[in-house]
């Protein structure tokens, strides 16, 4: 019974892990885009007055 119960609450510890991993995944991918786009946008604007 003792392993059990010890098992659930490794699980329940796994289960917020996993829940956290994915939120922080979610906030660094946003972050990123968002970097990016940033980023991007000076390079394409950059190129654009370099072709004239």
């Amino acid at each position: 019974v003792i392993s059990n119960h010890n098992y659930d609450n490794h699980e329940t510890e796994v289960d917020i892990f996993n829940t956290y991993n994915q939120l922080l995944a979610c906030r660094i991918i946003r972050t990123a885009r968002i970097v990016l786009l940033v980023l991007y946008i000076p390079i394409f604007f950059g190129l654009d007055v370099l072709k004239r």
